[in-house]
């Protein structure tokens, strides 16, 4: 086949291609303008959807840094009501010496009739700006922010540490079903999250501390078999003890007791391991 021939089959085999290419999307035209639609609307989603997470962490960042800020707020308790300088009265003029008649009298010369200055009234001292007068007025204030942080953004990193700095913030102030509330909206939210495992054991303080000692007792269990090394388990262990000492189960509780003495020898929580082992046998 000569060149020429060659050339002119390759010509028209492309031009065959194109022909068939046009008349493939004449006749599915409709399909391809909706398909071109929908990635066009998938990529306009997955960009507004970045843009609004980017947005959505930035101000919850800010939130949780504000809260923080709160939290760490210096506490100046207002100082006692202290005394201004006396106010001086007004000056008197003095008055002509008394007569020998006035003073045979017995008449008061105008001088001796001055009166005295009176102090001003006690103001007491306001905090500096930025502090609170005392530690419950700093964390109300900072579980305010930090709520608001928790509810505005549920699902961030930062709004589940505002949830989890709230839930904190409750139990320091006395609040435990509240705490308890809060811990647990934390783990059902971001079980897998680096709070997870911190907001189970302040649950199961808070239950321990509210007398919930069977569920404090389930709580410390659960948390003693995880392997991860986040937590120490010889000191969910000794919360552990305590709880089954409180339930009644001393039983339980030397032998909770004893497991850290055998399974950490070299731990700082042996020698109160050991000491409570010895009351828990005393009062069994």
């Amino acid at each position: 086949m000569k060149r020429s021939e060659r050339h002119q089959l390759k010509e028209n085999a492309v031009a065959l291609a194109m022909t068939r290419a046009k008349e493939a999307f004449e006749l599915h035209r409709q399909q391809y303008t909706f398909g071109a639609i929908g990635v066009a609307v998938v990529i306009l989603a997955i960009a507004g959807y970045s843009f609004w997470r980017g947005t959505a962490d930035t101000s919850s960042r800010t939130m949780l840094v504000e809260a923080m800020a709160i939290a760490e707020a210096p506490v100046v308790p207002v100082s006692p009501p202290t005394a201004s300088s006396p106010t001086p009265s007004a000056p008197t003029t003095a008055s002509a010496p008394a007569t020998p008649a006035a003073a045979s009298e017995g008449a008061t010369p105008a001088a001796a009739t001055a009166t005295a200055p009176s102090p001003a009234a006690a103001v007491p001292t306001a905090p500096p700006p930025g502090s609170y007068p005392s530690e419950t007025a700093r964390l109300e204030a900072a579980l305010a922010k930090f709520l608001a942080a928790a509810d505005a953004y549920p699902s961030t990193p930062s709004g589940i540490a505002a949830r989890f700095e709230a839930a904190a913030i409750l139990a320091a102030l006395g609040r435990l079903p509240d705490a308890i509330k809060r811990y647990q909206e934390v783990i059902d939210r971001a079980p897998k999250s680096l709070y997870a495992d911190t907001a189970r054991l302040g649950l199961a303080d808070v239950q321990y501390r509210s007398g919930q000692y069977d569920a404090a007792i389930n709580s410390y269990k659960a948390l003693t078999t995880k392997t991860d090394g986040t937590l120490p388990v010889e000191g969910i262990l000794m919360q552990l003890g305590r709880a089954y000492v409180a339930a009644g189960k001393t039983d339980d509780a030397r032998q909770t007791f004893q497991r850290i003495l055998d399974e950490f020898p070299q731990s700082s929580y042996v020698a109160l391991a050991r000491k409570e082992l010895e009351n828990a046998k005393t009062s069994g």
